[in-house]
């Protein structure tokens, strides 16, 4: 998810990642879809090798397009787990 303030300062949020599921697009384990326009903002864990593009897929209606990211940080999962019981 990103965050911003629009030009009134009123915050708002877009979605990175996109669920591709109704297209029939299910990510590996490690893995998630990345909205394309939203690709800058990845592209640090990408250099800093946290992170690489396995793919490239266009979906939906008005061909939309994602990359297909794989998450490269060693126990991803367990992070995620630690982070979702601290809420």
């Amino acid at each position: 998810m990103t965050v911003y303030r629009d030009e009134m300062g009123n915050m708002g949020a877009d979605p990175v990642s996109v669920n591709l599921m109704a297209y029939g697009y299910i990510p590996m384990r490690g893995h998630t879809y990345i909205n394309e326009e939203y690709l800058q903002l990845v592209q640090p864990l990408i250099d800093a090798e946290q992170a690489r593009i396995c793919g490239h897929i266009h979906y939906g209606p008005y061909n939309a397009s994602a990359m297909d990211m794989e998450i490269l940080i060693d126990n991803i999962e367990e992070i995620a787990d630690q982070n979702s019981q601290e809420e």
